[in-house]
């Protein structure tokens, strides 16, 4: 069991060496060998970019979007990448994506061919006193 925490202590040290571009990588590399780990063969992923909009954000920010007329879902993506820094365009289409179909099944929002615009309320008259 040791020996597996060891090569993942190694495996993480190699992974943050890479991302940061920092010394040390040909050290690790020669460790990971001595222990039977080809280097090579490992796979360094990039970390996920940080989500940091709030969990009711998303539908301030597409209700906001949505008020100035209808909208495609890509224009609303475009809207919110601008909004947000932290929020890559590719993230915010499937984050608008599936904010835009939830606030249709909670009603507020209405799809009409591959546009999308708020539900309007009914108009009622206003009985006179």
């Amino acid at each position: 069991m040791q020996g597996k925490t060891i090569t993942n202590a190694l495996l993480a040290l190699r992974a943050q060496i890479i991302r940061g571009n920092l010394d040390g990588l040909d050290h690790v590399d020669a460790l990971l060998v001595a222990r039977g780990i080809d280097p090579a063969a490992q796979v360094v992923r990039k970390p996920r970019s940080a989500n940091r909009m709030p969990r009711r954000g998303l539908a301030s920010v597409i209700m906001d979007c949505l008020r100035d007329g209808p909208k495609r879902s890509r224009d609303v993506a475009r809207y919110l990448a601008e909004r947000e820094p932290s929020v890559i365009y590719a993230q915010g289409m499937r984050r608008v994506y599936q904010g835009l179909y939830r606030l249709g099944r909670q009603g507020v929002a209405v799809k009409h061919g591959r546009s999308w615009r708020i539900k309007e309320l009914p108009k009622y008259p206003f009985a006179s006193s």
